[in-house]
């Protein structure tokens, strides 16, 4: 699948803060989970909200020539409204879904993992985005180290996971309270076609 990565950046408190697809160099999964918990949660949110469509340039015929190229891109008959719709829902839940895994971790934190948005309750499931995402054929996350992280979490991470899913990573190392019942909830989950799968569960003292 030809998929560009997306890397975000942003400056929070006067120093970098930045979201990548893969891990940065001689950068651990977890690491990259620790460094992603510091970007903003307002961006975060934002980037959730957000809709391709709503964008701007610097130069109006930019933008134009933007979205002719994403619907002159789909495949298929339809009118040009229709193969743009097409193209913008694809790509927007490409991006919500990008913003989604980026916040997972801190939303473990924190319990919002079904109600991210805090000024707007009810508008934010990270699972659901996720799932909308349904070209999305990567899921590589790592939710390892984490005291707070429970069953019912893995059950929310399952629900969200694409059926287009063929690469799947995930890693709760040393999560002391995820039991034999969360790893039934990933397993009775998984994607049918997946061609890759890592899944990490050591130090969890109540797998058996």
């Amino acid at each position: 699948v030809d998929r560009k990565l997306l890397d975000i950046m942003s400056v929070h408190e006067g120093e970098a803060r930045i979201l990548t697809e893969n891990c940065l160099p001689h950068e651990t999964p977890h690491y990259k989970s620790l460094r992603e918990q510091k970007f903003p949660v307002n961006l975060l949110v934002q980037g959730m909200h957000a809709c391709l469509e709503d964008g701007a340039a610097s130069v109006e015929s930019d933008k134009t020539k933007i979205l002719q190229c994403m619907a002159n891109d789909m495949p298929g008959g339809g009118s040009h409204d229709e193969k743009l719709g097409f193209a913008l829902r694809r790509a927007n839940n490409a991006l919500h879904a990008h913003f989604a895994l980026a916040a997972w971790s801190s939303a473990v934190c924190q319990g919002a993992v079904h109600d991210f948005d805090r000024t707007n309750p009810g508008t934010l499931s990270l699972p659901k985005l996720l799932r909308m995402d349904e070209e999305r054929y990567r899921v590589d996350l790592s939710l390892a180290h984490s005291e707070t992280i429970q069953d019912s979490d893995l059950q929310a991470l399952a629900e969200g996971l694409p059926p287009s899913v063929v690469d799947l990573r995930l890693s709760f190392s040393s999560c002391p309270c995820i039991s034999d019942a969360g790893i039934q909830h990933l397993a009775d989950a998984l994607p049918a076609g997946l061609h890759a799968l890592r899944l990490d569960f050591s130090n969890c003292t109540e797998v058996t």
